[in-house]
């Protein structure tokens, strides 16, 4: 099968696209609590959970800008917003997931370009990239690993460049941002930082340039985010004329000609927020950490990675373990064959490149693999949406290998069904009932009356998908109020005997995988969304396995 026909990438592209509009696998819930809920809030006016890392109310919070998920769903939510003032029809739950995840379909090809360019126009690499699981699933949603994964492709794409189009303001300007949207990002950025300096290491003209290019667009993204997270937060006041400036002012016509004839009037006040560092204090803290679970520090390595990719991380380690055997041949005179690592062919090296720009990609993605996982290695915490921005290192260092045309059929035939066995499984299995639900028309009630959704044992139900401004005709209660059975009898016990309870139209729904035991004399099974697959709550008998992975809506009687 020639995987050098173009045929094969477009048909990944169109299952990417498709991916957008059937997919509702739920990866983790950051995916909506840390982009869309809040920008849903902000631009929509809608009732929200917010998170903690947007809130002030710890000491280290908070602890997440709000400039990449303004970009991630806000843009595409505000393309809604004028839509739906057009036609109110546009703002339902569907047009609330589908837009930030189109937006993100058309972000996702900067990974195509990257891979494209940087392995030299190989086919092969562009197909890996395009079909990877990854690609069909987190690279379509608003987490912060994917805003990182596409500001590294335009970080190495601004560092390949030839020497006289070399930008170092620009570098310094997605490494400021990338700080900002995951101070992991640094890793990344500390061996291509490396590399621009080594090349011009006798020339001090050059490293002059370089430094203060890095310099001045670091220090000034930094300067420019922390105040715009700094007013955003309400720490820091800006005040124009005796009005204090907010953003929504940036759209009014009539504000410019007004910020400009009163500069002498500015005035500011407050503290600065400067998010990455109450990042880092809340990591580097391991009770915090313990919070969200502790890993053994080989997680990364053993588990996560090859999860995530699979036969291509086998296929990125094979060649690196081949030439540090030659580097150690080399060193000690012993021959190849008594170390039972023979060349590919005889008098042909093992190394994967053969110019030196070639040799320069290679070794800096190596560096930026490994130092990105090795310093995420060191925190107990290890999920393993972390590595995602490790997937176009390992498609330009070993992409093209897994493809071949000399590879063997099995591991071309073992790539692929890793694809489809986590595409299916993540994207359209995990935790997938809990958005249908939230999304489903047919669990509304009408005008006047009030449903009461409690999901139990599942991932928490995004807020801004039902599209109120209020927690009036349908309430959501959040998952972490309820660890037994006996806090969702007091729940209940205590939602009727509110004064707002209409006994005649209100309802009470509880939504629980079919795994979770439910005693029937007091709940009606209504409904079931399938599939709905949960790490957490697996079906104990094989003989019932499929029926059970399902999401199950109950109703009080």
């Amino acid at each position: 099968m020639d995987f050098n026909n173009p045929k094969w990438y477009y048909v990944f592209v169109a299952l990417r696209l498709l991916a957008v509009f059937v997919t509702f696998g739920y990866l983790h819930p950051d995916g909506f609590f840390q982009s869309p809920e809040v920008l849903a809030r902000d631009i929509f006016g809608f009732d929200t959970d917010i998170p903690w890392e947007f809130l002030s109310d710890r000491t280290e919070s908070p602890c997440r800008t709000i400039v990449t998920p303004a970009i991630a769903s806000g843009i595409p939510f505000a393309l809604l917003k004028v839509l739906s003032s057009v036609s109110s029809k546009f703002l339902n739950p569907y047009f609330l997931l589908w837009f930030p995840k189109l937006f993100l379909f058309f972000a996702s090809f900067i990974v195509d370009y990257t891979a494209w360019v940087l392995s030299e126009g190989k086919r092969t690499s562009l197909l890996v990239a395009a079909s990877s699981w990854t690609a069909m699933t987190f690279m379509i949603s608003p987490y912060s690993n994917t805003v990182e994964t596409i500001l590294l492709c335009f970080l190495l794409l601004c560092t390949f460049k030839e020497k006289d189009a070399l930008n170092p303001t620009l570098i310094g300007i997605i490494i400021g941002v990338g700080a900002f949207n995951r101070f992991s990002f640094l890793f990344f950025a500390i061996p291509v930082v490396a590399y621009l300096l080594y090349n011009v290491f006798n020339d001090k003209a050059a490293t002059g340039r370089i430094l203060s290019g890095l310099t001045f667009g670091l220090v000034t993204t930094c300067v420019l985010i922390t105040v715009i997270d700094s007013i955003y937060f309400g720490s820091f006041k800006i005040t124009i004329d005796g009005r204090i400036f907010q953003f929504s002012q940036l759209l009014e016509p009539s504000f410019y000609p007004t910020l400009f004839s009163s500069l002498a009037s500015l005035k500011t006040e407050g503290s600065l927020v400067i998010t990455p560092l109450n990042n880092l204090r809340y990591n580097l803290n391991p009770n915090n950490l313990a919070e969200h679970g502790i890993h053994p520090r080989w997680y990364h390595t053993v588990l996560n990675m090859p999860f995530l990719f699979g036969p291509l991380y086998i296929a990125a380690i094979i060649p690196l373990s081949n030439m540090l055997d030659e580097a150690v041949a080399a060193r000690t005179g012993i021959p190849l064959e008594k170390m039972k690592k023979k060349p590919k062919k005889p008098g042909q090296s093992n190394r994967p490149y053969k110019t030196k720009h070639q040799r320069d990609v290679y070794w800096v993605l190596v560096g930026c693999l490994l130092c990105h996982v090795g310093c995420l290695s060191i925190a107990t915490h290890q999920e393993a949406r972390f590595l995602l921005p490790n997937l176009i290192c390992l498609v330009v260092i070993a992409g093209s290998d897994l493809l071949d045309e000399n590879a063997p059929g099995w591991v071309k035939a073992s790539w692929f069904a890793h694809c489809i066995i986590f595409f299916f499984l993540m994207g359209f299995a995990h935790q997938a009932g809990v958005v249908r639900a939230v999304a489903d028309p047919t669990l509304r009630t009408p005008t006047g009356t009030t449903t009461h959704l409690i999901f139990y044992k599942t991932y928490p139900a995004p807020k801004h998908l039902l599209a109120q401004t209020h927690s009036t005709g349908v309430v959501l209660y959040p998952y972490q109020r309820f660890n037994s059975d006996g806090d969702i009898k007091k729940e209940v016990t205590r939602i009727r005997e509110s004064p707002d309870w209409k006994s005649s139209s209100d309802r009470i729904l509880l939504i629980t995988p079919a795994t979770i035991p439910v005693d029937e004399d007091l709940w009606q099974l209504k409904k079931s969304y399938w599939p709905h697959y949960d790490f957490d709550h697996q079906p104990e008998t094989w003989s019932s396995y499929l029926s059970q992975l399902s999401l199950n809506v109950y109703q009080k009687l």
